[in-house]
């Protein structure tokens, strides 16, 4: 049963100061991260970017500590080191502003206090430390609140897959071509699936995330995302859940399976389609609809010798005459289509899309995608993944498109991408040739993708 528990005195002068240190984080994504993506949370921000990795230890100290003494925890601190903590916090902070205002000018200001950014982070401690699923909310009667809800240990790992996946991509930062594919792997999965309205929950997004970050080799590392991530500092030294996630999705898998049991235990027995092995599974959202003889698609994760956990982005299908036998035999295609793109292939049959890919634009605006396109281009040139190409080998579609862009003479380069970001290189060049001639980047170059075997 959820509590409401009262933040009071000097715990809401820590809150004021965590909310301060963390806005600081939204106020240097632009300095980090492409405009046109999210990206990773702020608290996650401070502790990749080298001048705030101090401060974000002490935030994420006095966060913990904050949650304790306001549930009122064995051990919590009292109220005279609440405010000791605030003021170690607010100094620390503004001594990290005064050094980054130093070295590169004054940062954005932020309208009004982040308090999103704490939420996020007092939730993943919850998890994390207490198998609490903590969130705060401003009663009418007791002011801001934190609400408290007992969670088992399995659920609170499948609860914090959000901010593993915010955390793998804070790797975004280390190399432009990496935060560039990013863009593009999301852009091409959202073609080649069912638009995102037609389901009623997040169920999308998260398969996305799994598909770009888990499944797909990027072009700037050779590996997954997870799999770097899971090899450095940022993972081995943070939250242990986390950690322990982070090593479930480097052997997670997607595939297809039937509901054989469902215990009262949020114990799920489940068949994989083709090897016949049968699967115990917990079930993190008991109001889940589903019964023995439904069909599941989507991503499992190891959790332990005899338990794995099911990701929030599976879907559950009732049982239909030869919907089995349709799906089992889509997923021994031999290879020809990856496991989790069958499942979005075969989700907009289902949902009645009538072809792919859909038309989705790669970027907001012409402009925008031409900006992208140079980005690209000169993140592939400084990884090594561009070479010239005699002119005899360039299509008789760029030799077309050259005659019309007035180009004359060019200069070929072949880019080894793969067939995500060949796919969007095209589509950015296609959008990018609506632009005004005055606003476009640099001419002369005719830019040629070619899939990386």
């Amino acid at each position: 049963m959820s509590e409401l528990h009262r933040i009071e005195g000097p715990a809401r002068e820590l809150v004021h100061e965590l909310s301060g240190a963390l806005s600081l984080g939204e106020r240097l994504r632009p300095r980090y991260l492409p405009a046109v993506f999210e990206g990773p949370a702020p608290d996650m921000l401070l502790e990749v970017i080298p001048e705030t990795a101090a401060l974000s230890a002490d935030v994420r100290e006095a966060a913990l500590r904050l949650l304790v003494h306001v549930l009122g925890r064995e051990g919590a601190p009292s109220s005279e080191d609440l405010g000791a903590l605030a003021g170690r916090v607010a100094r620390a902070r503004r001594s990290v502003v005064a050094e980054l205002e130093a070295k590169a000018g004054p940062l954005p200001p932020l309208d009004g206090e982040a308090s999103g950014p704490l939420a996020e982070l007092l939730h993943e401690i919850g998890l994390d430390r207490l198998d609490l699923e903590v969130y705060r909310v401003r009663d009418p009667e007791a002011g801001e609140a934190l609400v408290a809800e007992p969670v088992a240990s399995e659920t609170a790992h499948v609860l914090l897959l959000g901010r593993l996946f915010q955390r793998i991509e804070a790797l975004l930062m280390s190399l432009p071509l990496l935060a560039l594919e990013r863009i593009g792997s999301a852009w091409w999965f959202a073609a080649h699936s069912a638009p995102p309205s037609r389901e009623p929950d997040l169920s999308h997004g998260v398969r996305e995330r799994e598909w770009s970050l888990f499944d797909r080799a990027t072009l700037a590392l050779r590996r997954s995302m997870a799999d770097a991530y899971a090899a450095t500092s940022l993972c081995r030294e943070g939250p242990a859940r986390l950690r322990r996630m982070a090593q479930a999705s480097c052997a997670s898998f997607a595939g297809g399976f039937v509901v054989r049991e469902r215990t009262a235990d949020s114990v799920v027995v489940v068949e994989e389609m083709l090897r016949r092995r049968r699967i115990e599974v917990h079930e993190h959202s008991p109001e889940a609809a589903y019964e023995p003889g439904w069909i599941a698609i989507g991503r499992l994760y190891a959790f332990d010798r005899s338990l794995h956990l099911r990701s929030p982005g599976m879907v559950f299908l009732p049982p239909a005459e030869g919907l089995a036998e349709i799906i089992a035999k889509g997923f021994a295609g031999g290879g020809a289509v990856p496991a989790p793109l069958f499942i979005e292939m075969f989700l907009a049959k289902l949902s009645g899309v009538g072809k792919l890919p859909v038309p989705v634009p790669p970027a907001a605006s012409p402009q925008e995608a031409n900006d992208l396109l140079v980005a690209l281009t000169d993140a592939l040139e400084e990884q090594g993944l561009a070479e010239d190409v005699p002119r005899e080998e360039g299509s008789p579609e760029m030799a077309r498109a050259a005659k019309r862009s007035g180009l004359g003479d060019v200069t070929y380069r072949r880019y080894q991408v793969d067939w995500p970001i060949e796919a969007w290189m095209k589509a950015l060049m296609e959008q990018s040739r609506r632009a005004p001639a005055r606003e476009k980047g640099r001419k002369g170059k005719e830019r040629r993708g070619k899939r990386r075997r």
